[in-house]
């Protein structure tokens, strides 16, 4: 009986061996297969993306900080913002290939759109822009112009939050035209001479 039972046992052995040699195959070409399934879909997820970057001037050259900048897809209405900094300059990363909008705006300066702005793959392109004041007109017809109060009295917090905007944009809008004003005036030389 002893004998029987190595043999069964070696038999079994033998067999669970035969399994495993049959399902490495199998066992390989399902990794293979999902091996390609990971490969193309890591892919399609690893789009290409572009970078928008420039800056934004005002009237001789100033900087202008504050200007909201949108990236516009007009096929799905996706938007991308920013605000330009200190120095006038803005960066929007993360664009995918496509034709796109560009729209600059800032309260006391006409708005600036720029149509068809083309990406394609992992491009870095530049655009600059230079604002130009707006009008009393066109800043009164301005939707930041400030809010208007009445009717039915709903969002008064949110017309409270327009306000207070509009206000910093107005402020800084004195800034900047302060400041253009500066660098646009003569010098004036009081007692001395020019030329030596």
């Amino acid at each position: 009986m002893a004998h029987e039972r190595t043999g069964t046992g070696a038999h079994s052995y033998s067999k669970r061996a035969n399994m495993r040699f049959r399902l490495k195959p199998q066992r390989r070409g399902v990794a293979l297969l999902l091996a390609a399934v990971l490969a193309f879909a890591s892919g399609l997820l690893a789009k290409e993306t572009g970078t928008l970057r420039g800056q934004i001037r005002g009237p001789r050259g100033v900087a202008v900080p504050g200007a909201t900048v949108e990236l516009v897809d007009p096929g799905s209405g996706n938007r991308f913002t920013t605000t330009s900094n200190e120095a006038g300059e803005y960066a929007i990363s993360g664009v995918s290939p496509g034709n796109y909008r560009v729209e600059v705006s800032l309260f006391g300066f006409r708005k600036v759109v720029r149509e068809q702005v083309s990406f394609s793959g992992s491009q870095a392109l530049r655009l600059d822009f230079e604002l130009k004041l707006a009008t009393p007109e066109e800043l009164a017809r301005s939707p930041s112009a400030g809010p208007t109060r009445g009717g039915s009295g709903l969002g008064s917090a949110e017309n409270d939050a327009q306000a207070a905007e509009a206000m910093r944009q107005r402020a800084r809008f004195a800034e900047l035209t302060a400041a253009a004003a500066s660098a646009a005036a003569p010098s004036i030389l009081i007692g001395g001479s020019v030329g030596g």
